[in-house]
């Protein structure tokens, strides 16, 4: 599909960041709870004040987040604590930023955002599905696009190591987009969803005789390195950033990312130069 968006600016935070201009990186938060509203929300919420800059958000803007593990600080915080406290006393602040949807609605509420508001949770791919989400919105946005993930600890770490989470590290991006195509970053050219049997030929296929450049997600840094890719690839095109930090030898007109899930489920997501 062509989600007709157009990326307006980004951020990221965490791995593979580093390759960003540095106004548009975001510190990692410390790895303790939160307070307020949870430290994967709170880093949601920076990276879309950071992509914002000093806009006032529009009342129409719509906040889409992805996630793959959630708030694993807040969840294994109230979870431990209840077991060993035999569930007499309860942390019902630690259990609200642990659902997963505290992401985008946190950034939301802080923003006074009252646009489309959800946090998708389908694995590496859910940035992928909150683009999808933006471009399938009923409403005018813009729309802070984003994913975020943290490296779990303790026993959640041991679960991880057991299942099939990408990367050792965290981090996460955000794209602010919108339909207005007056002098953005990036075009969002292009956005497909899989299960191939040849994930490269498949991508190859539904770029048609497009000469993308296309980027494989082999070594992912983190459960939400998509995200971070696409703001990466958005960066290139504009000229911010080296083509090196995708692996590219040369600026391209078009970066093709595809996102392939140790389930063999893949997404495609297309950008070209504006």
């Amino acid at each position: 599909m062509n989600p007709e968006l157009y990326v307006q600016a980004v951020a990221a935070a965490g791995a593979g960041s580093e390759a960003l201009p540095e106004a548009r990186r975001v510190a990692l938060r410390e790895r303790v709870p939160v307070r307020k509203g949870g430290r994967l929300p709170n880093l949601g919420l920076s990276l879309a004040r950071a992509a914002l800059g000093d806009s006032d958000p529009a009342p129409t803007l719509g906040v889409l987040f992805g996630t793959n593990l959630g708030c694993q600080t807040e969840t294994e915080s109230f979870l431990a604590h209840l077991f060993r406290a035999e569930e007499a006393t309860p942390k019902p602040r630690a259990f609200s930023a642990s659902v997963h949807n505290a992401i985008a609605s946190f950034a939301a509420q802080e923003l006074g955002a009252r646009g489309e508001c959800s946090t998708f949770v389908h694995g590496e791919l859910s940035f992928a599905w909150a683009l999808f989400a933006a471009a399938r919105a009923t409403g005018p946005g813009p729309f802070c696009v984003g994913a975020v993930d943290e490296l779990p600890r303790e026993t959640f770490l041991e679960l991880a190591r057991a299942g099939d989470v990408a990367g050792e590290e965290e981090g996460g991006a955000l794209c602010l987009v919108s339909r207005d195509a007056a002098s953005p970053m990036a075009r969002i050219a292009s956005l497909a969803f899989g299960r191939p049997d040849d994930p490269e030929a498949w991508a190859r296929a539904e770029l048609a005789d497009d000469a993308a450049a296309v980027v494989s997600s082999g070594g992912a840094q983190h459960a939400s390195s998509l995200a971070t890719r696409t703001a990466l690839a958005a960066a290139i095109l504009a000229g911010e950033s080296s083509p090196a930090a995708l692996g590219l030898d040369a600026r391209a007109e078009r970066i093709a990312l595809l996102e392939v899930t140790p389930r063999g489920e893949c997404a495609l997501i297309a950008l070209a130069r504006a």
